[in-house]
């Protein structure tokens, strides 16, 4: 198999995870994702930071052309319940290389 193949294939096997399908976003429109919040990824009845943050990551990766982080930082206000949400994005700059963005959960 060649170096490209087996790339392709581990990318496909890495995308098929329960953490992959539980953080996967749905575009409603430019800037606006929804999201499923797993009761999966909770501790007592809050659903986890860093699963809420995963989330907010693949919703800008869809929105920003350079869809890897290089520097990533979460304020929580309050704790979150599993169920229906929505992400929305904002593109605050996009460069050659880099680009700057915002989310937000509701």
């Amino acid at each position: 198999m060649s170096e490209a193949a087996t790339a392709q294939a581990a990318r496909a096997a890495i995308g098929d995870s329960e953490f992959d399908r539980d953080t996967a976003v749905t575009l409603r429109e430019p800037g606006v994702y929804d999201i499923d919040l797993s009761a999966g990824w909770t501790i007592i009845s809050a659903v986890n930071g860093g699963y809420l943050l995963a989330v907010l990551g693949r919703a800008l990766s869809d929105a920003l052309p350079h869809s890897d982080p290089f520097t990533v930082s979460a304020h929580y206000l309050t704790a979150s319940q599993p169920g229906p949400a929505v992400v929305r994005t904002d593109v605050v700059r996009t460069g050659r290389t880099l680009s700057t963005g915002q989310a937000s959960l509701f």
